[in-house]
């Protein structure tokens, strides 16, 4: 596994809350995420500007991964992110907040039963035709993603 630099994290978890969760959703989340997560909860990467594209436009973000932790705010929660109000689409799960908080998710939409879905954002000032938030591909698995992660002068 690639080594990450870390700017912050919340500690470590056990991996059965991650565990947990994932069943309760009655999905499989990728091994290097909860290896990730299981040893820095709510974790921000030293790099953690990713790019992406919407209508022909390129535009770059960053992220901070939520977590299980009972000791986080809502905004560090991965359970409080997943309450949209009906303005997300059913098999997303927020992972992940950018700063202007934008959700940075797993896509299971097209295979419920992979362990490595494309990772995505909801961008949730921009309605889709269905009044829900606009989701756009960022890497085809979350390997890809954290691979792609780079600091801002990068």
């Amino acid at each position: 596994m690639k080594d990450y630099d870390l700017y912050r994290d919340y500690g470590e978890v056990d991996i059965s809350v991650i565990e947990g969760f994932e069943k309760a959703l009655d999905l499989r989340f990728p091994d290097l995420y909860k290896k990730l997560l299981s040893g820095h909860d709510a974790f921000i990467p030293e790099k953690n500007i990713f790019d992406f594209h919407v209508n022909n436009k390129n535009y770059s973000s960053d992220v901070n991964f939520l977590g299980f932790g009972e000791n986080l705010n809502n905004y560090k929660s991965i359970r409080s992110a997943q309450e949209h109000d009906g303005y997300a689409y059913e098999k997303i799960v927020a992972i992940g907040r950018a700063a202007n908080g934008d959700y940075i998710c797993f896509d299971y939409r097209e295979d419920s039963e992979t362990s490595d879905p494309p990772v995505v954002i909801m961008l949730h000032d921009y309605p889709d035709e269905n009044d829900k938030m606009l989701v756009c591909g960022i890497a085809d698995s979350f390997q890809v993603f954290m691979d792609s992660l780079h600091g801002e002068d990068e």
